[in-house]
């Protein structure tokens, strides 16, 4: 009977990690829209954050004239505000960009700098994994 509750133990964890395998990407943050921000004022742009983040993707542009542009990325960690990081120079074709981000934080923002517009769009989070696959751990210390 013993050995019958093991193995049932066994296969409900290996269904739980293969679950996590095949599921589709969940967003905590899922923004296509495209948000213009005026570089030499230095115009931010915040979103809240629904959830243990994980990471940053978006996509950056300037305005095609616009001078030493770029975007500064910061996130909001019980309250407290740091820097995750910067694009560097923006070019006037959108560039794809990833940060990673404290599972903790609860907001991000954009900077913009430079002259003229900067835009971002398709601002995604993806929602952290917090459940981690220990199957191999599991079998090495129980079935020895």
């Amino acid at each position: 009977m013993k050995k019958l509750t093991i193995k049932r133990v066994i296969l409900l964890a290996c269904i739980v990690c293969g679950m996590q395998t095949i599921q589709a990407e969940c967003y905590v943050l899922d923004d296509p829209t495209t948000v213009t921000l005026y570089g030499v004022s230095g115009a931010t742009k915040t979103y809240n954050v629904n959830g243990p983040a994980a990471v940053l993707t978006f996509e950056a542009s300037k305005y095609w004239m616009g001078v030493s542009t770029n975007f500064t990325v910061y996130q909001t960690v019980n309250g407290v505000e740091t820097k995750v990081g910067q694009t560097g120079e923006l070019n006037k074709d959108f560039q794809a960009y990833t940060m990673n981000l404290n599972v903790n934080a609860t907001q991000i923002k954009f900077k913009s700098a430079g002259s003229l517009n900067n835009y971002i769009r398709n601002v995604k989070v993806t929602r952290a994994k917090l459940i981690t696959c220990l199957v191999h751990n599991w079998f090495s210390t129980h079935l020895k």
